[in-house]
């Protein structure tokens, strides 16, 4: 009879990226999920106002496609950051960021200005925003 023996586990090799990177990727995440939780509350509205089935349905497909532009960019953002933490960044990573990151800085400044939403809902998306596209500049700087 042969002794039952344990194999060892391989070390997991530590994470090339900078703190930051995780930073990004958990404020990204966080985002998405309140973005998530805001669109619910945003079709929990609409059903509580309407009880024909069409605009219920009607108000689902405009709720989820208005989601998807909240929700989309901290979820891809939060991606590219834990695999920059992961295994470093690259400067096409930094600029994917910004592309996606940017443009969500403005809407959500525009959502804080135009829109009745409480101050600090927008506020969180701006800063979040805000957070997010300066690590983009930053990881793009230092990558070069």
């Amino acid at each position: 009879m042969e002794p039952i023996t344990t194999t060892k586990a391989q070390p997991r090799p530590p994470a090339k990226g900078r703190q930051a990177d995780r930073w990004a990727a958990i404020i990204a995440a966080l985002t998405a999920a309140l973005a998530i939780i805001g669109s619910v509350i945003f079709f929990a509205g609409f059903v509580a106002n309407d009880s024909y089935f069409g605009a219920v349905v009607s108000a689902f497909a405009f709720t989820v496609l208005l989601g998807a532009f909240a929700v989309g960019p901290p979820l891809i953002i939060a991606r590219i950051a834990w695999r920059a933490y992961q295994k470093g960044a690259t400067q096409s990573q930094a600029v994917w960021s910004f592309v996606l990151a940017a443009p969500w800085l403005a809407l959500s400044i525009m959502l804080m200005l135009y829109t009745p939403l409480p101050v600090w809902v927008s506020g969180l998306a701006v800063l979040a925003s805000l957070v997010l596209t300066l690590w983009a500049l930053v990881t793009f700087i230092l990558e070069r």
